[in-house]
């Protein structure tokens, strides 16, 4: 994070770390980002084409009863180990709903590909460990 940090910096991308945002307006067909200012100024409007919008994902599981089948869960999600196996070692979790599975691991690409390392535990008894850090996570 701090290399793509540091060569955004350098190509002269401002970045707007940790802001609030105040409103997004619409002016003439373009998107206008009101940021709360600093104690110069009361907001700084930055005006772009395009917005892409994201968020930190919850997993929606509180009405499972997981502590009913001995599944263990946090505010993050339900607990894994390396090999995504849950307290209940007859299951499984993966994706977004997995604590402690960060880095990019709740996209798509990162839940098939955990998808697959069960499967091959579950068919063919193969051990299974994860790194989500090696993962691609780029937009």
């Amino acid at each position: 994070v701090m290399l793509i940090r540091r060569a955004l910096l350098r190509d002269g991308i401002a970045l707007h770390e940790r802001a609030t945002i105040l409103r997004v307006e619409t002016p003439r067909n373009r998107v206008r980002l009101v940021l709360a200012g600093t104690k110069s100024e009361a907001e700084l409007p930055l005006e772009g084409t395009h917005l892409l919008v994201t968020s930190n994902r919850q997993p929606a599981i509180a009405a499972l009863d997981l502590e009913l089948a001995g599944i263990a869960s946090d505010a993050g999600g339900i607990v894994v180990n390396k090999g995504l196996r849950t307290a209940n070692r007859r299951v499984f979790a993966i994706g977004g709903c997995a604590s402690g599975n960060r880095h990019g691991a709740h996209l798509a690409h990162a839940a098939s590909h955990q998808a697959s390392l069960v499967l091959r535990n579950i068919l063919f008894r193969l051990p299974v460990k994860t790194d989500a850090a090696a993962l691609p996570r780029v937009t």
